[in-house]
């Protein structure tokens, strides 16, 4: 096993999840993010492997999407109305309440505000994915631009703790790669 010191934000660690979580925007404030769509997710998977439906909002330059609780569509009713359509292409601020009552217990959640921002939305940041997580390699994967790059991003795979599946994933990623910067 091969271990390396990680250094970066606590979301990260939570692997590949869909959802926005408290802790990808914990330490910045108020996020200023346009409304990219509502979705309507049937069995969207959760930590310990809990399965529900549930809505969900997804923003413009951001990779995971908002799980829609009560307060937060009660909060875009008074904001855009009752009509959900009429929310895509609308600016929301979110932020992090540390004092939400949720499954029995008081946890961090993230709330919308109740006001429309005045601020220009900003792109919400992800987490920068580890070098030799699944998400890290293939961004890796993404960005090489050399045969060199590609045979350095598959020895890491040797050292990363992935599913089967991602290895085999990674395993076509790469040999597409090969064939695309082989030509150059």
């Amino acid at each position: 096993m091969r271990s390396t010191e990680y250094t970066g934000n606590s979301a990260a660690i939570k692997g590949d999840c869909p959802w926005l979580a408290s802790e990808d925007i914990l330490d910045k404030g108020d996020v200023t993010v346009t409304i990219e769509a509502c979705h309507a997710v049937q069995e969207a998977e959760f930590e310990g492997g809990r399965k529900e439906d549930v809505y969900t909002l997804s923003f413009v330059g951001a990779k995971k999407q908002l799980v829609l609780n009560s307060t937060n569509r009660k909060t875009l009713v008074k904001l855009y109305g009752t009509n959900v359509s009429d929310w895509k292409g609308k600016p929301v601020t979110l932020w992090v309440d540390r004092n939400v009552r949720a499954f029995g217990e008081i946890r961090n959640g993230i709330r919308i505000r109740p006001t429309v921002p005045k601020q220009q939305p900003k792109k919400v940041e992800q987490p920068k994915p580890d070098a030799f997580s699944f998400e890290g390699l293939v961004a890796s994967l993404d960005e090489a631009t050399t045969l060199i790059e590609v045979e350095v991003i598959d020895s890491r795979i040797a050292a990363a703790e992935l599913s089967a599946v991602q290895i085999k994933q990674l395993a076509e990623k790469i040999e597409v790669a090969r064939i695309a910067l082989a030509d150059n």
